[in-house]
């Protein structure tokens, strides 16, 4: 367990290995030798460092925080960090993302959320949808939210999601 306080490059490899089905036994090992409240620091603060760095660390975030022995150590770990642009993630499911934010953070990581929701198409804005819905933060919340993630989509110089009216309409009823 040295890893957990290596240098970043070490923990990071360490970080990756632990989601896959072989690192199993390690994500329970640390639960069980009270060492995942650090792994779950460390993994936060990897979370705000360099973009490629950001993304795995979100994903992994994610991937531990669906598993109810885990959402303890993150919570307590403390830790203030938010993901990329949801942009970044191209290709992966920001559903575990998005309800481990709201888990983490609340209403501070709502307009995170609702520009994810906003930018994605399908079934994957769905679930999004569904996600922030199922964390029940306060109306006022949510337009602030909301507009904070219209206006950083309007800031954005390329094109703009389609059907963000009815996307809006859905999520607040």
């Amino acid at each position: 367990m040295a890893w957990l306080t290596a240098d970043d490059a070490a923990f990071a490899e360490h970080a990756r290995w632990l989601a896959s089905a072989k690192g199993r036994a390690t994500c329970d090992r640390l639960l069980r030798n009270g060492l995942a409240g650090q792994f779950a620091a460390g993994l936060l603060s990897a979370a705000s460092g360099e973009m490629a760095r950001q993304v795995e660390s979100w994903k992994l975030v994610g991937y531990l925080f669906a598993q109810e022995p885990w959402q303890g150590p993150l919570r307590a770990a403390g830790i203030e960090s938010a993901p990329p642009s949801p942009r970044s993630f191209a290709g992966v499911p920001l559903t575990p993302i998005v309800h481990a934010l709201l888990g983490l953070y609340g209403k501070d990581a709502l307009a995170w959320c609702i520009y994810a929701y906003l930018t994605r198409t399908g079934s994957a804005a769905t679930e999004i949808g569904d996600a922030i819905v199922a964390h029940a933060l306060a109306f006022d919340a949510t337009l602030e939210a909301i507009e904070a993630a219209l206006t950083e989509l309007e800031a954005e110089p390329d094109t703009q999601p389609s059907g963000i009216p009815t996307k809006i309409a859905k999520l607040l009823a």
